[in-house]
């Protein structure tokens, strides 16, 4: 952990947008994973027969 006394606004103003970004980044992975997977593989060349 890192406490400095004194720091630039910007930096803190840097530190909260580089957190927000993380935290939506984050919440994106998730919603990636908690979504249905993809269907089964469809084979699209002609040779390939599909079973019913």
């Amino acid at each position: 952990m890192f406490a400095a006394v004194e720091t630039a606004t910007w930096a803190w103003v840097g530190q909260i947008f580089f957190g927000f970004f993380l935290i939506c980044w984050g919440g994106y992975k998730v919603s990636l994973l908690a979504r249905r997977p993809k269907p089964a593989f469809v084979p699209r060349h002609r040779r390939v027969r599909v079973r019913a």
